[in-house]
């Protein structure tokens, strides 16, 4: 009769064991069943992991992806509100500023010009643009400052 003695740890699990396995033949055919029906159960076990981990995934990917474009976007901002708050400072009438700023930041952005003291500020704001997070209404914005060289400029 087979015990765990008589064979090597990875060829059978002790409960694996049957009474009527005694001859090599029949223990050639059982270790076989047995690894046929240890490879069907892992793939089920791997089927069950990818299913709960895909969900997992594809989430920690679509938030790495909003994040890479809230970046982009607040990059963006950024530099629209420098080039435009240069024009100022350079005495560009608003209609002119505000197409630059459109140009660089795009045309769902909104446009802020202030002036106080001879510091001009233009404030460049927009919504993110991402689907899982435009439901949040998340708000970017970016200002830059900049003294004007011409006092009583277009705007």
């Amino acid at each position: 009769m087979l015990t765990p003695q008589n064979l090597h740890p990875t060829d059978l699990h002790p409960t694996d064991l049957h009474p009527t396995a005694r001859c090599s033949s029949a223990r050639r055919s059982l270790v076989q069943g047995n690894t046929l029906h240890r490879t069907i159960r892992q793939r089920g076990a791997v089927t069950a992991e990818v299913a709960v981990a895909l969900p997992s995934l594809v989430l920690l990917l679509a938030l790495l992806l909003g994040a890479a474009t809230a970046g982009v976007t607040q990059l963006r901002l950024e530099e629209a509100a420098r080039a435009g708050a240069r024009e100022v400072a350079r005495g560009e009438p608003a209609g002119r500023v505000q197409a630059t700023v459109y140009r660089l930041a795009g045309g769902q952005a909104r446009v802020e010009l202030t002036s106080d003291g001879g510091w001009s500020t233009v404030t460049v704001s927009s919504r993110l643009a991402v689907p899982l997070l435009d439901l949040v209404g998340w708000d970017l914005s970016a200002s830059a400052s900049a003294h004007t060289e011409l006092l009583g400029t277009g705007w």
